[in-house]
């Protein structure tokens, strides 16, 4: 027995590793319907709330909010406009999403791949650890309204978050670039202490380190089944059976992952610039709400900005979009860079862009309960059958 979990196809062990994840993702799936949760993830988002919530009431304890709603009242009707840039990132993501899928399986409706990615979207940003749940999501909704089966859709929605992380590394790296200089300037204003600047370099090459060498792993292989070897050696006897209990579902989703041996290489540079477009379009947000509210900053400088707040949702993935540490972090950039009346600013920025997210939110739910899906329905997703 142990001897056959030794010989997998060489992309076993990238499964096993997304596997895990989605199996865990698909458990805070369960946690919507049962709302059964361990003590010490209970405890983890508990204090994440009380630190986002406090955060919040020092945010605007001392705001003159007559000041900050006559700021959002000069903008008028041209508020809308602060919409756009977040459905165009849903736009370019979705046409990445499509090259990757055509390249490999079979033809993707671009407008269902759009409704996906709208959907999940709105878990990410208003659930708790909605990064998990959404990731889970994916492959079944894939399935539902694209008609890619269950392990095509895991081996799909992993090898795009790998080359999206690509994506990301290179819009960490332009930023590290171009607001070095900006970094330097407040580094001991926004983390209490220099090289601010050489820490988002840091970032950048590990998103670089670990994504890219994931997705070299996903789309070529031929280290894996090493990798996968070294996990058999852990003595851990319920990991050691866990392995050899799903072995069938990990050789069928290797057969899905080997077709991507055969993507072209333009195919993959393609996707990860339109990616890369779509990470682009995050600073474009920031900089069109800004310009609305009559704060003129370089674009490099909020380039560098905005790259350190996704860095922060991402390590603070239990707040729903990082609820009140990055509105703080937003107002106190602002001041740093010297802003007028950074404060204020800074909360009519906060206000206009939760706002705007509640209502792509509101959007997502809203394609959700048209398309027929249930919270039921996802949370069934504890045991895909792949």
């Amino acid at each position: 027995m142990a001897r056959v979990c030794l010989e997998p196809s060489s992309l076993h062990s990238i499964h096993v590793c997304y596997y895990l994840a989605f199996e865990r993702s698909a458990f805070s799936l369960n946690e919507m319907s049962n709302k059964q949760r361990n003590p010490i993830d209970a405890l983890s988002r508990a204090t994440a709330f009380v630190v986002g919530a406090g955060l919040i009431v020092h945010l605007f304890k001392d705001v003159e909010f007559e000041k900050v709603f006559g700021l959002i009242g000069e903008i008028g009707f041209p508020v809308v406009l602060a919409l756009l840039p977040y459905l165009a990132i849903g736009i370019f993501d979705s046409l990445a999403w499509k090259i990757t899928i055509e390249s490999v399986s079979q033809k993707a409706p671009y407008w269902r791949l759009l409704y996906v990615r709208l959907c999940t979207e709105a878990m990410l940003m208003s659930l708790p650890g909605g990064a998990a749940i959404s990731e889970a999501a994916k492959p079944y909704l894939l399935k539902r309204n694209v008609g890619l089966p269950m392990p095509e859709g895991i081996a799909i929605v992993a090898v795009k978050k790998g080359l999206l992380g690509v994506a990301h590394g290179l819009y960490l790296s332009l930023s590290a670039w171009l607001g070095f200089g900006a970094l330097k300037l407040v580094s001991e204003d926004v983390i209490g202490f220099r090289g601010l600047e050489w820490l988002a370099w840091l970032a950048a090459m590990m998103m670089f380190a670990l994504f890219g060498g994931g997705t070299l792993l996903f789309l070529y292989g031929g280290i894996s089944q090493r990798v996968h070897q070294l996990l058999m050696f852990i003595p851990v006897e319920r990991l050691r059976n866990w392995l050899l209990e799903k072995e069938k579902h990990f050789l069928e989703t290797d057969s899905h992952f080997a077709r991507f041996h055969r993507i072209k290489r333009r195919k993959i540079a393609l996707a990860i610039f339109t990616f890369f477009v779509g990470w682009l379009f995050e600073t474009v947000d920031t900089f069109l709400i800004l310009t609305l509210l009559g704060a003129k900053l370089p674009f490099g400088a909020l380039m560098s900005m905005e790259t350190t707040m996704s860095l922060i949702r991402a390590m603070l993935f239990i707040l729903p979009a990082g609820l009140g540490v990055q509105d703080y972090g937003y107002v106190l950039f602002l001041k740093s860079f010297g802003v007028p009346d950074a404060e204020s600013v800074g909360v009519a920025f906060v206000l206009i862009k939760r706002s705007k997210e509640l209502i792509w939110i509101l959007v997502g739910y809203a394609l959700l309960a048209l398309g027929g899906v249930k919270a039921s329905e996802l949370a069934e997703q504890e045991s895909p059958t792949i």
